[in-house]
């Protein structure tokens, strides 16, 4: 399963993604549960091959050094033993993915929170396109034309004020 594929989105076509996130939010909700399941089946695996490791090492004592049975040696000999350390490792691996999974059912919650999002700003016209240039140009000029109609006007003004003064 390739959850980076399945998180992205195509902001173009928003209705199809929002018409498969619940079902790829339920893949991977089955994923993780699957992942959780053989994370537990291992674990009781595990737990039992220790077991028997334990029960077959005190049966037969002259299989540790020194021949004598305790609780360390009996530990350090189970820690030792090939299959526990190749059930080990298979333990961790299926821990690994379950983890992953995990972050990937919080991801697509993430993924519905980010489609939510982006509706509201289309409602908002938050895409649309702009109804005057945003040219710095444009904007320049814009300012200095108006500046100069205010000077402009503050100068008639002014001289109107002089010509009544004069009379």
């Amino acid at each position: 399963m390739d959850y980076e594929k399945d998180l992205k989105i195509d902001d173009s076509m928003l209705e199809v993604e929002w018409l498969g996130q619940a079902e790829l939010f339920m893949r991977w909700a089955e994923y993780k549960a699957d992942c959780d399941a053989t994370v537990r089946k291992l674990k009781e695996g595990l737990e039992t091959l220790r077991a028997e490791i334990a029960s077959h090492i005190r049966q037969n004592p002259t299989e540790l050094p020194g021949g004598k049975v305790t609780v360390d040696a009996v530990k350090e000999h189970i820690q030792m033993d090939e299959q526990y350390i190749d059930a080990l490792t298979e333990l961790e691996e299926a821990t690994h993915d379950a983890d992953i999974a995990k972050s990937a059912v919080m991801a697509f919650q993430m993924r519905k929170d980010a489609l939510e999002n982006l509706v509201k700003l289309i409602g908002q016209q938050y895409f649309a396109g702009p109804t005057a240039p945003h040219d710095a140009k444009f904007i320049k000029e814009a300012r200095e034309k108006k500046d100069e109609q205010t000077k402009t006007a503050a100068r008639e003004k002014a001289r109107g004020r002089m010509k009544r003064t004069k009379k």
